[in-house]
């Protein structure tokens, strides 16, 4: 009999383990929250994710840029695919709580997180 009850309580922490969520990792953090800086002389930079696409936004001024494309991300870095100018821009990036260190072709930025967008698991996961 205590055989039995043991092989239930093993199947039940077995089957309990395996319905837990995945761990929150780096490019999950990245993807889940939408980024922005603004500096002292009025520029702004944006960085958000929805789906596939990745939105990179620029201002400063009457000035502005956007990439926007097709991403994909690891734990360091992800690229940004944009194939309207036949060109991918590369990111590492550096979570750190709330903020987000932002570098690209040797400089650095700091960005804030404004808001989270709840974590939705999909299929592939």
């Amino acid at each position: 009999m205590k055989k039995i009850v043991v092989y239930i309580i093993f199947l039940s922490a077995l089957f309990l383990c395996s319905c837990t969520s995945p761990a929150p990792s780096n490019s999950n953090e990245l993807t889940r929250s939408f980024w922005s800086s603004s500096a002292q002389g009025g520029a702004k930079v944006e960085l958000s994710f929805e789906q596939d696409t990745a939105t990179l936004k620029m201002k400063n001024g009457n000035d502005s840029a956007e990439i926007k494309g097709r991403y994909i991300a690891d734990e360091k870095s992800f690229a940004i695919f944009v194939p309207e100018i036949h060109h991918n821009y590369y990111f590492e990036y550096i979570p750190q709580g709330d903020k987000l260190k932002l570098k690209y072709n040797g400089h650095t930025i700091e960005l804030k997180a404004e808001k989270k967008k709840e974590y939705r698991q999909t299929p592939s996961e």
